[in-house]
């Protein structure tokens, strides 16, 4: 089967983001879609701006619609894969009507070619290389230009075939999509389940305990160093490519072949996204820019880590152009110490929604796996 030759410019039209003032975010109306909030293939919900409802028909033409693919024009370099230029993601379902900053480029699909198809191909290590190559900037910042989108170059078969191939790499991400959202209900489900116990007191047996200035019988006032020590992440770019996750605020940039700690560990973003706070029970290498912790008493990392997820930790900036936190402001936060009897009993209730989660996460990355393994056989005909 013959497969015609392309450009990214003779298959797409384009729409570049608008600059939209930040000094108009509020906190509640039009999604901003913005770099800063790509994933590795869409978009996330967790930092995202909003405009002004009343200022939303202003910007009609900059509206996006579920499954655009979006282009990040400036970014870093191939050395922090969670912000690198030319990444390619689609809008998801919940952001459909959202609007598009700058540094991106949304492609409109053609009538020759099918927009899934034309998002997988995208994904392809060629089409990242080609970016990398004709990149210009500093070292912090890389930036691509629409001529280099539009000068890409890749061959597609016929239209029913672009969308059988489409159909099959779609439904990884299909089950990735579903398993992201139980994910989600999963840790709203601990995180409702901590504020019922702990900020609203309703603990097992609660009936039976006096509460003496704010704090129930049993407990004690103390600040997060007493239960945890924070540690400093490490450089990862000499490491050699293996089975270790190495993290990022992100969530998971690469795999190497050594790991800084293992067991259970609240992540905290120590620049940049400091909202971004993840539990982990596994072994780990996590990047300079974030924070691990190490549990000082038994029981005690679910409660430290949805404690964590319920504040802002942009109230802990102590930076000035980039967000940032430190290890004084972190240790010095004041916490409630429920007794050990309920933060078992508490570890033992949310275990069971972190356990359901792991699984599902362990299911996301086999399914990463596999379709990234079947993207380059798909795309060059080697298996349709």
């Amino acid at each position: 089967m013959k497969w015609e030759t392309v450009s990214v410019g003779e298959v797409t039209n384009h729409l570049k983001g608008f600059a939209f003032k930040s000094s108009h975010y509020v906190q509640h109306g039009v999604p901003v879609v913005r770099v800063s909030d790509f994933t590795e293939d869409s978009i996330s919900m967790q930092e995202v701006k909003y405009y002004p409802m009343s200022l939303r028909d202003n910007y009609v033409k900059y509206m996006l619609e579920t499954g655009d693919i979006l282009i990040q024009t400036v970014g870093s370099w191939q050395n922090n894969p969670l912000s690198v230029v030319g990444k390619v993601v689609t809008v998801p379902e919940e952001l459909n009507g959202a609007l598009l900053n700058q540094n991106i480029v949304k492609l409109f699909p053609a009538e020759k070619i099918d927009g899934r198809f034309l998002f997988y191909r995208l994904k392809c290590s060629d089409f990242f290389g080609h970016n990398i190559g004709n990149a210009t900037g500093a070292a912090n910042q890389a930036s691509i230009t629409l001529n280099t989108i539009n000068s890409f170059k890749f061959d597609i078969p016929k239209f029913p075939t672009q969308r059988c191939i489409a159909k099959i790499l779609s439904a990884y991400d299909d089950l990735i999509e579903n398993n992201q959202r139980q994910i989600n209900l999963l840790e709203e489900a601990a995180m409702l389940l901590y504020k019922e116990w702990f900020v609203k007191l309703r603990f097992p047996g609660h009936e039976n305990v006096k509460v003496v200035d704010g704090v129930p019988e049993g407990w004690s006032k103390g600040s997060l160093q007493e239960l945890i020590d924070v540690k400093y992440g490490k450089d990862h770019k000499k490491l050699l490519n293996g089975d270790m996750p190495v993290y990022g605020s992100g969530g998971i940039m690469r795999r190497v072949n050594k790991s800084l700690y293992a067991g259970e560990s609240v992540l905290i973003p120590r620049k940049g996204s400091l909202n971004n706070i993840m539990f982990i029970n596994e072994e780990f290498w996590t990047v300079d820019t974030m924070f691990y912790s190490i549990p000082k008493r038994a029981f005690i990392m679910p409660y430290v880590y949805l404690y964590l997820k319920g504040w802002d930790m942009y109230a802990m900036n102590t930076g000035a152009a980039v967000p940032s936190t430190t290890t004084e402001t972190l240790n010095s936060m004041q916490i409630s110490i429920p007794s050990e009897y309920l933060l078992a009993k508490f570890d033992k209730a949310a275990q069971n929604y972190f356990s359901c989660a792991n699984a599902l996460k362990r299911q996301i990355n086999q399914a990463r796996a596999a379709r990234d393994k079947l993207l380059p056989k798909l795309m060059n005909g080697e298996i349709i």
